[in-house]
């Protein structure tokens, strides 16, 4: 109610077991007139995870590319989460990866990291 115009907002929840072993899910609400939607990314489990510094920015760019691709809230959150969950794999702050190898990450049955 205090911000009507805002039609949705995401985020990622983080499990850490370690420094370098964590589990990375997302949820993300959406206004649907008087009701709101949750959609659930499943979590994905990053070994030996490199830096997380940057993660935060790699899956709120790809929830916007998604929506802004016009795919559907639940495409555009997985989307963001493979874009993160890549981006612990390389140091420094910026995602590197193209559109194309978060696609392939997300189609494999699983996320295991290719380079």
């Amino acid at each position: 109610a205090a911000f009507p115009r805002l039609e949705r907002i995401a985020c990622t929840l983080r499990v850490q077991d370690s420094v370098a072993d964590q589990a990375l899910s997302a949820v993300m609400l959406t206004r649907d007139g008087d009701s709101i939607i949750e959609t659930h990314a499943e979590a994905i489990h990053l070994t030996g995870v490199v830096d997380r510094v940057g993660g935060g920015d790699a899956f709120a760019s790809g929830v916007l590319f998604g929506l802004w691709s016009g795919w559907v809230d639940q495409q555009a959150l997985d989307f963001g989460l493979a874009a993160a969950g890549l981006k612990h794999s390389v140091p420094g702050d910026f995602n590197l990866f193209t559109a194309d190898q978060v696609h392939a990450a997300m189609s494999d049955g699983g996320f295991d990291i290719r380079r």
